[in-house]
């Protein structure tokens, strides 16, 4: 039992070590004067009572122009993210504010940060706030409001922690961590459920928040995330990694988030990202090892997943394109793209080069299985990087022969005699 400010003087010498006078004072504060100590688990979900999840906005609500963006973002809540603890949402969404925020107070938070946003949530405040655009481009002003919603539905208030999606903010310390997955991850959900443009938001932190989602279970992700269960997500890591080594991973994100959000970038910023996608793809790789022992994977998935990997480390996803919408043929060609969400095409190969690559980078490994922060190279010394660039610019090259051919042919073939190659949700499918 605390009774009072009675601290045993040990545990205030322990602390000066490592809190100032000032910081002992607000650690000293919150201490209750009838106080008793049980420990108790951080893990776990929140159930959201029946009468929550049948709330009504219009009953209570009058955003004007944000109805319509606060309409659709619950309802893509509801339909797609029901597994989720959404009592945060809920619970905010009454008091919501938006603000158009002007160019001094950006520049302000710039200098602050060294960082320019294009969109602010204040938790305190519990405020949405967008800054004006250089461009007028009001999908792209919408999709940033679906950014800060999210973490408006993410956020809670604890008496020592404020917790944001994977991010938590000590008080006393002032201290954060999590920070960097916990944006590359909002982004990640904002462009899967809600945002219709293209998004350049913290895209490396994304695709590496995305990764990490495929090892844990994208629903199980998903979850840990609305009920800020980062201890969870390092639990699930540790089935495949240290405990040590899966919080240095989240460490390093979040000095990437430093350096992304920094004026001035050096080649040490951008060793780091190449480290935290090759510590991200062992994680990855173990995981494959073990369902492969097992004999949840073949032999042949077993070496894609591996190649998928090295792919990931070199900044490309891999999409398949069939002419014909037949998931039991082979594909007619294999997409690169520098999204993982998004076909945003680099390249394309047959998708017999792409399995004689597979073939080619898995025997090349000899047995020893495991990516370094040095780059794999082939027979010839030329990296996964080298190939990559290499079928870019041919593909520019062919793309640009295409476009100078239509320029001059003196009759275009009308839409309807053309052959179907439209890209989309039935005809190119992630690997």
């Amino acid at each position: 039992m605390v009774n009072g400010y009675t601290i045993k003087r040990e545990f205030l010498i322990k602390l000066s070590k490592y809190y100032n006078t000032y910081m002992i004072k607000k650690i000293m504060d919150r201490i209750s004067t009838n106080m008793s100590l049980k420990r108790k688990s951080i893990e776990g979900l929140i159930k959201l009572p029946a009468s929550i999840s049948n709330v009504n906005l219009n009953n209570y609500l009058d955003y004007q122009s944000e109805d319509e963006t606060l309409m659709r973002f619950m309802d893509i809540l509801k339909t797609k993210l029901a597994h989720c603890d959404l009592s945060a949402f809920y619970e905010r969404v009454e008091t919501v504010e938006f603000e158009n925020g002007d160019s001094s107070f950006q520049e302000e938070i710039k200098k602050e940060t060294g960082a320019s946003f294009d969109g602010l949530y204040l938790r305190a405040k519990n405020k949405v706030i967008i800054f004006p655009l250089l461009e007028k481009d009001s999908q792209k002003v919408e999709d940033i409001k679906t950014h800060e919603l999210l973490h408006m539905a993410s956020t809670r208030k604890g008496r020592y922690l404020s917790l944001c999606g994977f991010s938590r903010h000590d008080y006393a310390t002032r201290v954060s961590f999590g920070v960097g997955l916990n944006e590359g991850y909002t982004e990640y959900l904002n462009v899967k459920y809600f945002a219709k443009d293209i998004s350049n938001s913290y895209f490396k932190l994304k695709e590496i928040a995305g990764k990490i989602g495929e090892i844990i279970g994208p629903k199980k992700m998903e979850m840990f995330y609305f009920s800020n269960n980062i201890n969870g997500l390092i639990n699930e890591l540790e089935k495949y990694t240290s405990r040590d080594k899966a919080i240095e991973v989240i460490k390093k994100m979040d000095m990437d988030y430093k350096s992304t959000t920094a004026t001035e970038k050096s080649d040490q910023d951008e060793q780091l990202f190449k480290e935290i996608r090759v510590d991200v793809a062992n994680i990855a790789l173990e995981k494959y090892k073990q369902q492969y022992n097992s004999n949840k994977l073949s032999i042949a998935n077993f070496k894609n997943k591996v190649y998928d990997l090295e792919l990931f480390i070199n900044e490309v996803a891999v999409f398949f394109y069939r002419k014909e919408r037949d998931d039991n043929r082979p594909p007619d060609q294999v997409y690169f793209s520098i999204e993982s969400l998004r076909l945003r095409l680099i390249c394309a190969i047959s998708f017999q080069e792409y399995i004689d690559n597979i073939n080619n980078y898995y025997n090349s490994l000899q047995g020893n299985i495991s990516f370094g922060y040095e780059p794999w190279t082939d027979s010839n010394g030329k990296t996964t990087k080298d190939y990559i660039t290499k079928k870019n610019k041919e593909f520019i090259s062919e793309e640009y022969n295409k476009t100078k051919k239509l320029e001059s042919s003196p009759i275009l073939e009308d839409d309807s005699k053309k052959e179907n190659t439209t890209i989309d949700n039935y005809s190119a499918k992630r690997s």
